[in-house]
């Protein structure tokens, strides 16, 4: 492993990340199971592709909201399962949940993902970003999701 750092630091660098994901993935597995919603992490090599659109996507400007459980059901409505993944998209893995128990759960949330999350709709071809603030409150854009690269 020490030859590799030392002949390809960004391969070290790219698997010390994908193996804080996939920590963090099995801790997220576990809460959510604890709500009773079965997820599933979602593949490296698709976590990468979906990082890179959600990267050539806009997300600015965000808006204030107090009604974040409307916002996240009225997004997943057309979908039979959603991906979702915290606000620090390099570090948080993407995982794939039901929409169904997804809306049952809304007000888990912010336990869950405490800074916020990106929820993924692959029908819609948009996300839902959501930032929680203390001090300014939660705050949402929906964004198109940039189409994947061939």
């Amino acid at each position: 492993m020490r030859g590799m750092a030392i002949r390809d630091p960004e391969r070290l660098k790219k698997a010390l990340l994908e193996s804080r994901r996939q920590k963090r993935a099995g801790a997220l597995v576990e809460q959510w199971a604890s709500h009773d919603v079965s997820a599933s992490p979602i593949a490296q090599s698709k976590y990468a592709l979906l990082a890179d659109r959600l990267r050539a996507g806009r997300s600015w400007p965000l808006r204030w909201t107090d009604d974040l459980p409307s916002e996240v059901r009225a997004f997943v409505a057309a979908d039979d399962a959603i991906a979702i993944l915290g606000w620090d998209v390099e570090e948080e893995p993407a995982l794939l949940v039901s929409a169904a128990r997804l809306r049952a759960n809304v007000a888990v949330l912010d336990r869950i993902y405490p800074d916020g999350f990106v929820l993924i709709s692959d029908v819609a071809g948009q996300v839902l970003l959501v930032d929680f603030n203390g001090d300014e409150g939660t705050h949402v854009n929906i964004v198109e999701l940039p189409a994947a690269s061939r």
